[in-house]
Order: structure tokens, then sequence, then C-alpha cells
């Protein structure tokens, strides 16, 4: 499949995902520059390792900003991991410390799972969790969420349920 094509397919995917759905593509994205960064690392290729590395920075600080951390205590813990992580990837940069980038792969990792089982919980069953829901039974979202959504794809392999694989032409471009 050419690149118009996987770029086409992904934004088809971004357009039609609910924002949870929207968050688990942002943490693959996350995990995909992170890994390519160390892959950058090891190959001695620094301006291709700066560049993936600053992706992966603008997702996490996407991931954090678009939390509501004055609605509920999950959302003020999951903004302190996000906030780890970015400190993390800032510190690991310098010395290119490969042992601090993979921390931030391993905790993206939890994350994306998380979110993962969130959205087919809640696609099979409507709520998160067990008997989970409002007053009247509705959804309720694991984390709440702001409306934006500035993710925009730049390209990807198409369908990816999870992101196991680097892709060199991967990933997303976070607008402020």
């Amino acid at each position: 499949m050419d690149t118009r094509s996987r770029e086409t397919c992904l934004e088809s995917q971004v357009r039609g995902a609910s924002q949870r759905q929207l968050r688990l593509l942002l943490i693959q994205g996350a995990l995909r520059f992170a890994r390519q960064t160390v892959n950058h690392w090891l190959q001695d290729n620094f301006t291709s390792a700066d560049e993936t590395a600053d992706r992966c920075k603008e997702i996490l600080i996407e991931l954090l900003t678009s939390l509501q951390t004055d609605k509920s205590e999950i959302a003020r813990r999951s903004a302190g991991v996000y906030i780890f992580l970015v400190d993390t990837l800032v510190q690991a940069r310098p010395n290119r410390d490969i042992q601090k980038l993979q921390e931030v792969i391993r905790v993206l990792k939890v994350e994306r799972d998380i979110w993962d089982r969130a959205c087919q919980t809640i696609s099979n069953t409507g709520k998160f969790g067990p008997n989970v829901g409002d007053e009247a039974g509705g959804p309720v979202d694991p984390v709440p969420l702001s409306d934006d959504t500035p993710a925009v794809p730049r390209s990807s392999e198409p369908g990816q349920a999870r992101d196991d694989e680097d892709s060199p032409t991967g990933g997303f471009s976070v607008q402020a």
C-alpha cells in the first residue's frame, strides 16, 4: 500500500474514533517514537533521534494537557504519570540514556494496554469496568478528557490495534 493510501486509511480511522480511541492512538504514537529514538541512538543517527524524541515529547504533552485534572483523582494521577514520562525523556536525551528511555517505553506499554482494554470494554458493554456508570446507568470515561483533539495523522500502517513494531513512516503531528 502506498503512503497516500495509508494516510487516507488512518485519517478515516481518526475521524471515526471516540476520544478514548484517539487517546489510544496517541499513546501508540508516543510508544512508536520512543522506540524509534532508541533505534536511532543505537545507529548513531542523532538527527533522526532528535526528531523522533521531539515527536514523542509533543504527544506526551498533548496527552497531559488533554486531561481534566480538576474533575477526578484518576486524571490527576494520570497527569503525574505523563509529567514523569516527559521528565524522563528530557533527562535521557543529553546523554542518549537508553535505560531511561526504556523506562518511558515500559510505562507507555502499560498505558497502551490499559487504554486498549478500556476501549474494548466500553465498546463491548457501553461501560468501563463492572457495574460502572452514572446514576442513569450511562457509560463513564476512565479518565475525563477535554473536548479538544488536535492530533493530525501523518501516516501509519492501517488497522494497527497495537504498536508492537516501529514504522519509519508512521506517526502523528501534534499542532498547538
